[in-house]
């Protein structure tokens, strides 16, 4: 397999990018490059959904399992409480800590209480493994 410095370094931006954004987005973009390292195009479109689909069982199914053992939950939306829009929570945006969890859905439950038609809606919470990884707001 042939690399050029210009191929090495855009796969390095976009993992970089994908982690930044993401948090676990890198991580699954380089399983993906290494299962389909092919650079024909029927490999190249193979890769793509392979690094989507793999994407999606890491962020709903392996993530919401993983994250507790890091002390993070995620901020489940329901009838009170909703996130803003659904890139917060397909880039795993949507985790807090138990502490945090338990504050937000009293105050939601104490504001649809009061106001019955208003959801409390919530911008980026925290990713869901690491303290002090940087939230970049996009």
């Amino acid at each position: 397999m042939k690399f050029s410095i210009l191929k090495v370094l855009f796969h390095s931006v976009i993992i970089l990018l994908l982690t930044i954004i993401t948090q676990i987005g890198g991580i699954v973009y380089a399983i993906a490059f290494f299962l389909f390292p092919k650079n024909k195009s029927k490999y190249k479109i193979k890769r793509i959904l392979f690094f989507l689909t793999l994407y999606l069982i890491a962020t709903f199914l392996l993530t919401p399992n993983i994250a507790p053992l890091f002390g993070r939950v995620k901020v489940t939306d329901n009838y009170t409480i909703q996130s803003q829009n659904n890139f917060i929570k397909i880039c795993n945006r949507n985790y807090t800590t138990v502490k945090m969890n338990a504050v937000l859905m009293n105050v939601a439950l104490q504001l649809n209480k009061e106001f019955p038609n208003l959801k409390l809606t919530y911008l980026d919470a925290n990713f869901p493994f690491y303290d002090g990884f940087p939230l970049l707001h996009i």
